[in-house]
């Protein structure tokens, strides 16, 4: 009893959460070689904690689902937590940032540590300044937006940092990634549909794959919303089934990314400057769109987390290299 005890201690200290199965043996502490468990990061890009509107921008969280007064508490009576990414170079102390033209609220340093104290949240890099252009840069200028980038979120007191770098709009170079990001952190991240393996995971120069969970037009042929095409995505919005599909099909060692932008509710509010639109009032799904792939309803993302299978380790990055045995952590 003694000996369960201090596993079931050992996992709550390492951050791992386990959906519907307390009794499941921690994947670190004592020396025991575990069998392959099954995880599930939820992620939040560039920790956007609202919309936004006016010019200047303006924070607006009308018809959103916020993630300090929504989406953290629904997550925490679910006992589980979620990683954001955090832009370092443009994040403020304690006002949110305008990102994504001006129409997407990102977090502060402030609202951070409250989602890291309150509820159990991690944070990882999305770069200093959304670098792209990275083979026109200094040796320093790419340490600053890699490795600097970590020790900036690790400085203001978040945990985490070290467990993946979010390659700025998918622009990984391997060079980079072995010289620079995989000293720093535990993964790169790069786009997939597929879930990382073990073996995809422990391979040098060490990439992880997330899913991104797009808006779009509606997936209903007969509805005028087919045709819409979405900024950032010309295809159609994300069905909460197919992702429901590949969490259910998880093989034991399997990771599973999915990452999600701004949730929204109901209708687009009466915006002033703001361009994004969406409708999420359908009972089914496939009539559900956004004109904007970083809008994502808040309906289907309680329909995705409701839907993790009992036993699936739900844990931040770090959590996962250590319980894999990346090297180095």
């Amino acid at each position: 009893m003694m000996l369960a005890l201090q596993r079931w201690l050992s996992t709550v200290a390492c951050g791992l959460l386990l959906v519907g199965s307390p009794t499941a043996q921690s994947v670190s502490g004592d020396g025991e070689t575990p069998s392959p468990q099954r995880f599930v990061t939820l992620m939040f890009s560039r920790s956007a904690v609202s919309a936004a509107d006016g010019s200047p921008c303006q924070r607006d969280d009308r018809n959103v689902a916020t993630l300090e007064a929504v989406v953290a508490p629904y997550l925490r009576v679910r006992n589980l937590v979620a990683t954001g990414t955090i832009q370092t170079g443009t994040t403020l102390q304690s006002q949110p940032s305008c990102i994504h033209y001006g129409e997407t609220a990102a977090t502060s340093w402030d609202a951070a540590g409250r989602l890291g104290r309150w509820f159990g949240w991690t944070f990882v890099s999305h770069s200093a300044t959304y670098a792209t252009q990275w083979l026109s840069m200094s040796p320093d200028e790419i340490w600053a937006e890699t490795c600097g980038s970590a020790e900036a979120i690790t400085s203001h007191g978040l945990s985490g940092a070290s467990g993946l770098f979010a390659w700025p709009h998918d622009s990984y170079l391997d060079s980079i990634q072995a010289e620079y990001v995989s000293q720093c952190f535990a993964f790169g991240r790069q786009y997939s549909w597929i879930p990382t393996s073990l073996e995809h995971a422990l391979a040098p120069p060490y990439y992880q794959h997330t899913k991104g969970m797009n808006g779009g037009s509606c997936n209903d042929p007969t509805l005028p919303c087919h045709g819409i095409v979405a900024r950032g995505n010309a295809g159609h919005y994300n069905l909460p089934s197919a992702i429901i599909a590949r969490l259910q099909s998880l093989e034991p060692g399997d990771w599973y990314t999915i990452q999600f932008y701004v949730l929204v509710t109901g209708k687009t509010p009466a915006y002033t400057t703001n361009r994004t639109e969406w409708d999420c009032t359908s009972a089914d799904p496939s009539a559900h769109w956004t004109n904007d792939n970083e809008r994502y309803c808040w309906n289907d993302f309680q329909a995705i987390v409701n839907a993790i299978p009992p036993g699936t380790v739900v844990t931040d990055p770090l959590t996962v290299a250590r319980a894999i045995g990346r090297p180095g952590y």
